[in-house]
C-alpha cells in the first residue's frame, strides 16, 4: 500500500458552507447542523519494532511478558475488524443522539473527511478502517509526517515543544485529589487481579506517586502496562484466557479492566499536569470550534489527547470514583452544534462480563448553549495564557495544513 498526497488548498468545511449558502432560501432556513467527532485509535497490541514488554510487580510477586503485547505502533488485526464493522453502526447511533440534543430531525450522516494523525500507522489504519465500515468513500487527509513525528497537533501532541521545567513545574502542583485517584485505583485493581488471576491477596503497600520527588514509583507505569494488556486481549476474546489460559470465573472481568484504567487515566494527569493537559486539548477544540456550519469530520488520534479534551471540558471528574476516566480503543466524543445549541456524547465500546469487547454504546454527556460552549474554551484559553510558555506556544505555533491522501491498495 503506498500514499500519495496533494495540497488541500481550501478546507473541506468551505466546500459544505456553500453548498449550504446555495441552499438556503431565506432567513427561516433551518440552522445547519456541524457534527466532529475525536476517536481514540482502535486496539494495538503487536510490533515490528518493538518487543514484547515485561511486566514486573514484586510488590504482588508477578512478572509477566504478555506474548501480545507491546507499546507499539501497529494496530491489531482484530481491532482493525472491530473498527469496521463493530464501531460504525455505534458511530451512527451516538451521531443520532448528540442531533436530538440540539433538536436536530433525522441526519443524512454524510462525512466531509476523517483525519488521523499519520505519525503513528494505527491511526491511519484506524482511520482507513472506519473510512471502509462508512461506506469507503469519505475522503481521508491528514498532515504528512515521518513514523513517531508528532505534526498535527489537531490528532496528537509533542510536549517537547514546552520547556522542561514548565513541566515539572507543573508537576509539583498535583493535587491530593489526583494523588488519591492514582493510589486507590491501583490499590483496588491489584487486589482484585491478584484474587482473580493469583488465587490469594497479599497485601500492597501503595508508595507516595514520586517518593524522591523526581521520578515516579514503578509500580504505577507496572500496573497501568498490566491493565493495558488485559484491555488489548479483549479485542481477542477473555483476556483471562487469552493471557493466563484461566476461565473468567465469577469475577466481572470487564470491570476489573475498567479499575486498571483508571490507573492509566490517572497517570496521564500526573504526568501532564495542569496546563501541560490543556495544551494537548486546545488544539482538536479549537479546530472544532472553528468549523463551518453544516461540517462532518472525524479525527483520529490518542488517548492522551481524547482524555484531556473531556477533561479540559469538565466531562471527566474525580468526585465519581473517577468512573468516567478510564479511555478504551476507540473511545470518541462527538460535539454537535446546531444554532445556539451545542451538545457532546461520548461513544464507548462495553466489556463483557469475561471481558471481551463487545458493541459501541453512546451516552449524552452534556448538553447546552453556544455561550456556554464558548465560556468554556475560554476558561481553557485563559488557563493557557497565564503561563508565558504555554502562551508563547499559542502565539508561535503554526498547524500544518493537511493534504488529501490517495490510496493505492496493492
Amino acid at each position: 500500500m503506498t500514499i500519495s498526497t496533494a495540497v488541500v488548498f481550501l478546507r473541506f468545511g468551505i466546500i459544505g458552507l456553500l453548498v449550504s449558502l446555495l441552499s438556503t432560501g431565506g432567513n427561516t432556513a433551518e440552522p445547519q447542523t456541524t457534527i466532529a467527532v475525536y476517536a481514540r485509535h482502535t486496539f494495538r497490541g503487536v510490533s515490528k519494532a518493538v518487543p514484547p514488554e515485561v511486566i514486573n510487580l514484586p510488590e504482588i510477586g508477578f512478572q509477566f511478558s504478555p506474548p501480545m503485547f507491546a507499546y507499539g505502533m501497529d494496530a491489531m488485526p482484530e481491532g482493525l475488524r472491530i473498527a469496521e464493522q463493530v464501531y460504525p453502526p455505534g458511530l451512527r447511533a451516538a451521531v443520532e443522539l448528540a442531533g436530538q440534543a440540539v433538536g436536530a430531525g433525522k441526519l443524512d450522516q454524510h462525512w466531509d473527511l476523517i483525519r488521523p494523525d499519520l505519525g503513528t500507522s494505527r491511526d491511519f489504519e484506524t482511520a482507513l478502517s472506519i473510512q471502509r465500515g462508512l461506506g469507503g468513500k469519505v475522503p481521508l487527509v491528514g498532515v504528512p509526517s515521518r513514523d513517531t513525528e508528532v505534526k498535527d497537533f489537531v490528532t496528537s501532541f509533542d510536549p517537547s515543544v514546552l520547556a522542561p521545567e514548565t513541566i515539572e513545574e507543573f508537576r509539583r502542583k498535583i493535587t491530593r485529589e489526583e494523588s488519591i485517584a492514582i493510589r486507590q485505583s491501583t490499590a483496588e485493581f491489584l487486589q482484585s487481579f491478584q484474587q482473580t488471576v493469583m488465587g490469594a491477596v497479599h497485601p500492597v503497600a501503595i508508595p507516595a506517586v514520586f517518593p524522591n520527588e523526581k521520578k515516579e514509583a514503578p509500580i504505577f507505569r507496572e500496573t497501568a502496562k498490566l491493565a493495558v494488556s488485559l484491555e488489548m486481549a479483549s479485542a481477542k476474546g477473555p483476556p483471562l484466557r487469552i493471557l493466563f489460559d484461566k476461565a473468567p470465573g465469577p469475577t466481572d472481568v470487564g470491570a476489573l479492566i475498567r479499575t486498571g484504567l483508571k490507573v492509566s487515566a490517572a497517570r496521564w494527569m500526573i504526568m501532564n499536569p495542569g496546563a501541560v493537559g490543556s495544551i494537548q486539548a486546545w488544539f482538536p477544540l479549537h479546530h472544532i470550534d472553528q468549523l463551518p456550519p453544516g461540517s462532518r469530520q472525524i479525527l483520529v488520534g490518542h488517548d492522551v489527547q481524547f482524555f484531556f479534551i473531556l477533561r479540559s471540558l469538565g466531562m471527566i471528574s474525580l468526585a465519581d470514583d473517577f468512573t468516567s476516566g478510564p479511555v478504551l480503543p476507540l473511545d470518541s466524543i462527538i460535539f454537535a452544534f446546531r444554532g445556539d445549541r451545542v451538545a457532546a456524547v461520548r461513544l464507548q465500546v462495553q466489556l463483557r462480563r469475561d471481558g471481551s469487547a463487545g458493541k459501541f454504546q453512546p451516552a449524552l454527556l452534556w448538553q447546552g448553549s453556544r455561550s456556554e460552549w464558548e465560556s468554556r474554551l475560554a476558561h481553557i484559553r485563559k488557563q493557557l495564557e497565564s503561563h508565558p510558555d504555554i502562551a508563547r506556544l499559542l502565539r508561535t505555533y503554526r498547524q500544518p495544513e493537511p493534504v488529501v491522501l490517495t490510496i493505492d491498495q496493492e
